[in-house]
């Protein structure tokens, strides 16, 4: 079966096997190097070798029938390249994570991919721009497919799959990754100072995605885009030879001054790992899963608890290898987090509609020293969103907390619209 990822896979297998399963097929495989050896040594004839690999996929559909409940889940370790026409994302959607944001992110995606029914009148899209100058767009630039790659529980699998087996995106494809089938960090190594769980998940792509998977772009859910995400997926043609990690820094202080209190440092402000860019191949071949636990336990001799998970140890590892990393600028990653400088990242968000566009307005602000906001990322312990939305009318960065109102009118606008607005055919551009 071809799917939309470039790759091929089985249709009733999506997910790595579990444990038992993994434990007869080692226990199948093992069988049958033990018969091989014996059928070299004693000269067995090909029709008595032939009823070996039939007892061996006796054994293997036995061990298939003892699980049928996990059987819903497909084994990535079973997807084979075909192609490179796709674009990967990776997201967890588990432990706590809300659906409801990751269902509107991935709106806000198709939208700006022109995967959207912009002719419809239910699907009209009411946020408040500042200016009309704008040029229509005839044609998208992306005819790449989208693969998600999803690790989830079984709870949340079930629930998206309902979803999509209702609402079927176009050039969508999913991949579920049982999030109870990895191997966990040590102690040390997941919990903060409050003894509370922490994300670890963005150090462990590189083990989680199947290794035909050559690069993905990591996002959290609490983000949106203001632009085709293609055109972040195209950065990774900028890495150097040796950079693996993509990434924009922090625009506050915050993180560098948290790790010089336990007598570490980072690149300039440190990077936020909300969104990555990885090079999985890259980072498969130095050994990055012995290299980022090394890291872990390294930090645990002057810090007991790392409060930030996997933010802390890239920035750790980024520290000391340099080399590695390839920094992207902060108009692909705004935080509306403390009080960032804006004289580091001055960002104005002038919202852009995926079917039209600002008549050179991006190089006209970059004339004025503004940057356009390419992708927001809301963090934040309360609830951001104000009840009323100011639009800025003047030529000068936003504020944080215009940045916060401006997220929330976008978020609104998509979170509104109808599955049906992303189901249209290509020829309705």
């Amino acid at each position: 079966m071809q799917n939309t990822c470039g790759h091929t896979f089985t249709e009733t297998e999506n997910m790595r096997l579990p444990k038992r399963w993994r434990q007869s097929l080692i226990f199948a495989a093992t069988l049958i190097a033990l018969y091989l050896c014996a059928g070299l040594i004693y000269g067995q004839k090909s029709s008595q070798r032939n009823l070996l690999w039939n007892n061996v996929a006796s054994a293997v559909n036995r061990a298939h029938q003892e699980s049928p409940n996990e059987r819903n889940f497909t084994n990535a370790n079973v997807i084979r390249e075909t192609g490179t026409d796709s674009i990967h994302l990776a997201l967890s959607v588990s432990k706590g994570t809300k659906i409801e944001p990751f269902y509107t992110l991935l709106k806000n995606i198709l939208y700006y991919r022109g995967r959207f029914s912009f002719n419809r009148s239910e699907c009209q899209i009411k946020i408040q721009t500042i200016r009309n100058d704008l040029c229509p767009i005839t044609e998208f630039p992306s005819n790449d497919s989208l693969c998600l790659h999803l690790l989830v529980s079984n709870r949340i699998r079930e629930i998206i799959s309902a979803t999509f087996d209702t609402w079927k995106p176009e050039d969508v494809q999913i991949i579920f990754y049982d999030s109870e089938d990895f191997e966990k960090p040590d102690e040390e190594e997941i919990n903060n100072d409050r003894g509370e769980e922490v994300k670890m998940t963005n150090l462990l792509w590189p083990e989680i995605i199947q290794s035909s998977v050559t690069k993905v772009i990591v996002l959290d859910t609490d983000m949106l885009l203001n632009q085709n995400i293609a055109n972040l997926w195209e950065m990774f043609t900028h890495f150097g030879r040796n950079q693996f990690i993509g990434g924009v820094f922090e625009q506050t202080t915050y993180l560098k001054r948290l790790m010089e209190d336990h007598d570490f440092r980072t690149l300039n402000t440190g990077i936020n790992t909300g969104m990555l860019l990885l090079d999985l191949e890259k980072m498969r071949a130095v050994k990055w899963s012995k290299l980022w636990r090394k890291a872990a336990k390294e930090m645990s001799t002057q810090w007991n608890k790392l409060i930030f998970g996997d933010q802390i140890i890239f920035n750790y590892i980024i520290y000391n290898n340099p080399a590695y990393f390839h920094e992207i600028s902060c108009e692909w990653n705004y935080v509306t987090f403390g009080h960032p400088n804006q004289a580091d990242c001055p960002i104005v968000w002038m919202i852009q509609h995926a079917h039209k566009q600002y008549c050179s307005l991006s190089d006209w602000y970059r004339f004025k020293g503004l940057l356009l906001a390419r992708l927001v990322h809301h963090v934040s312990d309360e609830s951001p969103y104000p009840e009323v939305f100011s639009p800025v009318t003047s030529v000068r960065p936003f504020t944080v907390k215009e940045m916060k109102q401006t997220f929330q009118e976008v978020y609104s606008a998509f979170q509104r619209l109808n599955y049906r607005c992303f189901t249209r055919e290509v020829s309705e551009l």
